[in-house]
């Protein structure tokens, strides 16, 4: 559709993935554009989709409204686009949370591939497991060790069931033979806040959340599961330093159209 690629080549442009624009339409955009964000106001993919789409608007010349619709694992918001008139002025931002419901079957999971038309992943980041200070804990080893003296008695946060932080939590419990407790949120945020407060034991946290709570001693990060060590905590060593190789985690964040 000749209106989503002349979308397609400003998020692409704004976001330096692309090279020159491309001509496009200059029928669009006619009126404001709608991007609904499936998750809270504060986390990752809501400060994406405002910074991105402040200078998408001011290259189309049209306001583009950030309208946050979070819950069930970003499956309320994405079904808010699924439905919406494929035309170009309601726009979905959201993780690859998208994808992994449909291994859970959740609401229009089995159409996502006949639902959305795909623009532009923008954004790639590292899940990081952080722990409350109270529990003292200095490794992943020690987490495990921990969490298999009091089996099914720890407790793990997520952004919701199908986030990318419910995964990642649930293939590094089945990798490291331990069981925990799963406490869903709404989102990354509220999510964080009640790990700050020791409500919970340990998360997957996105980087962009988690790193300001690193920094400030509100959480302690035992690894990022990267290939490498971030240069923002250079000293948080990265799953595989702490002893399991094979466990990566992460999230993409990106554009979709109906």
């Amino acid at each position: 559709m000749p209106k989503l690629k002349a979308l397609l080549a400003w998020i692409a442009a704004v976001t330096a993935l692309a090279g020159a624009s491309e001509v496009y339409s200059q029928e669009y955009p006619s009126k404001l554009i709608t991007v609904i964000v499936p998750w809270p106001a504060s986390g990752i993919v809501d400060i994406a989709a405002r910074v991105i789409g402040q200078k998408v608007q001011a290259e189309l010349g049209q306001p583009m409204i950030i309208d946050n619709k979070p819950g069930a694992g970003g499956m309320i918001g994405a079904d808010l686009v699924a439905k919406a008139a494929p035309d170009g002025y309601t726009l979905l931002v959201t993780s690859s949370g998208l994808t992994m419901n449909a291994a859970l079957g959740q609401k229009i999971s089995k159409e996502v591939a006949s639902a959305f038309a795909p623009i532009r992943v923008v954004a790639w980041s590292p899940s990081i497991l952080v722990v409350y200070p109270g529990l003292k804990l200095a490794s992943v080893k020690d987490l495990v060790a921990m969490a298999k003296s009091k089996p099914g008695k720890m407790t793990y946060a997520s952004a919701g069931i199908g986030s990318p932080a419910h995964f990642a939590a649930e293939m590094f419990l089945g990798e490291v033979g331990i069981a925990a407790v799963h406490v869903p949120y709404k989102g990354a945020p509220p999510a964080m806040n009640d790990q700050i407060a020791g409500r919970v034991d340990f998360h997957f946290a996105n980087a962009t959340v988690a790193l300001p709570q690193i920094k400030a001693g509100s959480v302690i990060a035992l690894a990022i599961a990267a290939d490498k060590r971030s240069p923002l905590v250079p000293g948080v060593p990265t799953m595989a330093e702490a002893g399991y190789p094979d466990f990566k985690a992460g999230q993409w964040l990106g554009y979709l159209a109906p």
